[in-house]
């Protein structure tokens, strides 16, 4: 990430410190919403991530019967590049869809653009309940 004075980024660093900034309370928002709720694997499959479970006893991919759905890699529901992907992944990249734009400002640059999805990309999916 761009820290003033670094002269690898294009970006004075106001703006990558800002999407840190973001980035750090939207990852507390998710941790204390996700904390809150039910604490056990899912009953089906015993998958145990968080997003996934979405405070209920079983999964998404359980309770919908879908082991996989289709996405578009852009999220926004268009574009040629679509994945078949299994369905509680598809419901963790929907919940960084959902976080990303509020982290992600026009003004940063392309790697930490990147970063940033990465990071919270790796966050959301670690975040699983005790087996």
């Amino acid at each position: 990430m761009s820290v003033r004075g670094d002269p690898s980024c294009p970006v004075p660093g106001t703006p990558c410190l800002k999407a840190l900034d973001d980035y750090r309370i939207e990852r507390a928002r998710i941790k204390a919403r996700e904390e809150g709720r039910p604490l056990q694997p899912c009953l089906t499959c015993a998958g145990r991530n968080r997003i996934a479970l979405g405070g209920a006893a079983r999964c998404y991919r359980c309770r919908s019967r879908h082991a996989t759905e289709r996405d578009h890699v852009r999220g926004s529901g268009s574009g040629p590049a679509v994945l078949d992907d299994d369905a509680n992944l598809n419901r963790i990249a929907m919940q960084g869809e959902r976080v990303l734009p509020g982290i992600l400002g026009d003004d940063l640059c392309p790697g930490c653009r990147a970063g940033f999805a990465l990071r919270l990309g790796i966050f959301l999916g670690r975040l699983e309940v005790d087996p």
